[in-house]
């Protein structure tokens, strides 16, 4: 990945057209408004800047460019977010020499290629599904409640019973054969000969965060000893089933809208719940919650809700989700399902005000957490338990709120978690702070300074040629401004917020809404900054020389009168406003 790549990806990608695809944008006065897809609101929020190519919520502080944008609402990575626009896009990302070996390019044209193949197969069991041959599978559909309209949301479809009819059909389609038997969808035996690897079963078609097929799940029709109930693909060049849930390209509007997600196990729950209403509903894909799942959520999702059965597997799957999620910052709640329920037998017997009566009962994930350890484990396996999930929180800050909580929930000592709370005290001493946070009193001055500094540099970048010949390399005291002002100069205005963290981004896209405000001024805030940059570099010097005074005793390296003279001629034509 180069510069070159992220600047033609935002060219070529337009901000306005995608968050479009998540909002309703409107012009309000001069700017295009929109209610936030990052958190509940009545009134729009959201400010796009498609000219300049960034977006900023008043609401809750979300600012960013389109890849940010693309990247939050997807719950992924930068260089993933920034591959799959480059893909939409039609961008040839630069790749490291390593990527450009021969079989690289073999994997990045198969994946080319499977997602084709996906595509195919998935309108190939739509279109089976309402043929004759689907006519048992549509009656199943039919009995187990769910409309043409749920069966049209989610692109379910139906693998018809015979060994070869997908087989058939790809080869009509002049599909490399041995391409689709790489991506699970037909298998070759012991002989030889290919075969269709879903026959006779209801197709539920996994789909990543932009709508693409990237696997299947089936489930069989007619109840038999000789066949497993599912059947899912397995893993492949496209699809890691422990990063993916089923049907969360449906539900990511609805739980940015909400901020909160219900996760499921089974395909026909989650199926229901969109059907009885809960939109913000997905599944884990036959396998435990997994920190990948959780990642992928953690980006427009601050409350997830877990269903699990109420047997004692289902309560330890329960416990692994629950510490899992408080420890990637969420808020969790845990609903336990009646004894020989699930999420569809309850919903369809009885109805959405017995699945609220769960929902009302169920504990937040850290009281659950502690009711289990408290009921399961002995006292010694009790305290070991505190100080590791104490330990595994990633935020020193949450790890003493939490660690208040658990001492009063399970009775322990301070002494008993001091361990835990060590370790966090010590990542909190080297956390870098923050510029949008309070400084020390006896910085704020200067860091007010150097904010200002910036916050011109970032709304007038022309200027930052003579800002530099100023001095405003050796200006900044503050690490942090230090930082921001060294990524500036290092990837220039145009190519920096790629290199920011969430709150630089928020703070350049601040400034930048504020541009348009402050144009009319641009020549008096230009004298101002270079005012304050001749203060700041008096004030520089002075550092320098305490420094030198503070140093000087065994090291003989400079005469010490002659330190103070200058300290002295400093303080006297410097102007005394603090520091």
């Amino acid at each position: 990945m180069s510069r070159d790549d992220v600047a033609e990806v935002k060219a070529r990608t337009s901000l306005m057209e995608l968050v479009k695809r998540f909002a309703d944008v409107r012009r309000v006065g001069n700017r295009w408004m929109a209610p936030c897809p990052f958190h509940q609101e009545t009134k729009p929020s959201f400010s796009i800047n498609e000219e300049e190519g960034f977006y900023y919520c008043f609401g809750c502080q979300a600012a960013g460019d389109v890849i940010d944008f693309y990247c939050r609402v997807h719950g992924l990575e930068f260089r993933e977010g920034l591959e799959q626009l480059a893909l939409e896009a039609g961008v040839e990302l630069s790749r490291s020499p390593q990527a450009a070996d021969p079989k690289a390019q073999q994997k990045r044209q198969f994946r080319r290629r499977a997602v084709d193949i996906y595509e195919l197969a998935a309108g190939y069991y739509r279109q089976s599904l309402f043929s004759q041959h689907g006519a048992e599978c549509r009656e199943y559909l039919k009995g187990r409640g769910l409309t043409k309209e749920t069966v049209t949301a989610f692109g379910l479809g139906y693998a018809p019973e015979g060994w070869q009819n997908l087989h058939d059909f790809l080869r009509s389609r002049k599909v490399n054969i041995a391409d689709a038997v790489e991506c699970g969808l037909l298998v070759k035996n012991d002989r030889g000969r290919l075969y269709d690897r879903f026959r006779g079963r209801l197709m539920f078609p996994i789909q990543d965060l932009s709508g693409k097929v990237i696997a299947f799940g089936g489930r069989i029709l007619i109840s038999s000893d000789r066949e497993p109930k599912y059947i899912n693909s397995s893993d492949s060049a496209l699809y890691k089933k422990g990063e993916h849930l089923f049907g969360l390209n449906v539900a990511r509007r609805a739980i940015s809208v909400t901020r909160s997600a219900l996760i499921t196990e089974g395909y026909m729950d989650v199926l229901t719940l969109h059907q009885y209403g809960y939109e913000n509903a997905c599944g884990v894909l036959g396998t435990a919650l997994t920190p990948d799942q959780i990642r992928r959520l953690s980006g427009f999702c601050s409350l997830v809700e877990c269903i699990f059965d109420g047997d004692r597997a289902g309560r330890q799957a329960a416990l692994r989700s629950a510490e899992m999620l408080l420890s990637a910052g969420l808020k969790c709640r845990v609903l336990i399902l009646p004894e020989s329920e699930d999420v569809d037998s309850l919903l369809q017997k009885q109805g959405t005000e017995a699945f609220e009566a769960v929902r009302n009962d169920a504990p937040d994930g850290l009281e659950f957490c502690m009711d289990t350890i408290r009921r399961d484990r002995s006292p010694k396996e009790i305290v070991q338990w505190a100080i590791q999930f104490v330990t595994n929180l990633n935020d020193p800050e949450l790890a003493a709120f939490y660690a208040t909580r658990i001492m009063h929930g399970l009775g322990l000592s301070e002494e008993e978690l001091r361990p835990a709370l060590a370790s966090h005290s010590e990542k909190r001493g080297g956390k870098k702070p923050s510029l949008t946070k309070s400084v020390p009193k006896a910085m704020s001055i200067q860091a007010k300074r150097e904010r200002h500094l910036l916050q011109f540099a970032l709304c007038f970048p022309q200027h930052i040629p003579l800002l530099c010949e100023r001095g405003a390399d050796r200006a900044f005291a503050t690490s942090r401004g230090r930082a921001l002002w060294e990524k500036l100069i290092d990837y220039g205005h145009a190519g920096v917020s790629a290199y920011l963290d969430e709150g630089e981004k928020r703070f350049f896209t601040e400034c930048r809404m504020e541009r348009e405000y402050l144009a009319a001024d641009e020549q008096k805030l230009l004298e101002e900054v270079l005012d304050s940059l001749q203060t700041m570099a008096e004030q520089a010097k002075r550092r320098e020389i305490q420094k030198r005074l503070r140093n000087h005793a065994g090291h003989g390296a400079h005469d010490p009168i002659e330190d103070l003279r200058a300290l002295q001629q400093t303080l006297g034509t410097g102007r005394n406003d603090g520091q």
